[in-house]
């Protein structure tokens, strides 16, 4: 029987932990007079990702289905940047410094992905 590998080891999961901890600060200076609809669903999406990782290594039945979540929340998340980058809420180094963050992250998720798949 395979050990199961933990999660909490992987860098991926800790790099999605710190982009959980960017959005909530690029979020708190979002404009509050405008509705918080773009917050919630960043804020929403950002935390399914290490969520949808400890599942994938958790449950290795499902785990393909779990890593293809957390890829569309990354996309997800990566959109609602894009728009709200075009209608100025943020400044473009912040959303840069998020957008890095996330292409690590995509990366990291796919090379995890292909060294399972083995």
């Amino acid at each position: 029987m395979k050990k199961k590998q933990s999660y909490e080891n992987l860098p991926v999961w800790t790099e999605s932990l710190d982009l959980v901890k960017s959005i909530y600060v690029l979020t708190s200076v979002f404009p509050e007079d405008e509705d918080h609809l773009f917050p919630k669903k960043l804020h929403k999406n950002v935390i399914e990702i290490p969520i949808n990782i400890a599942k994938a290594m958790s449950e290795e039945e499902e785990r393909q289905s779990y890593f293809n979540q957390a890829s569309l929340h990354i996309s997800e998340i990566e959109t609602i940047l894009t728009i709200c980058q075009k209608l100025n809420f943020f400044e473009e180094k912040d959303i840069e410094k998020v957008k890095e963050q996330l292409t690590k992250i995509s990366e990291n998720l796919k090379t995890l992905i292909h060294r399972l798949n083995r």
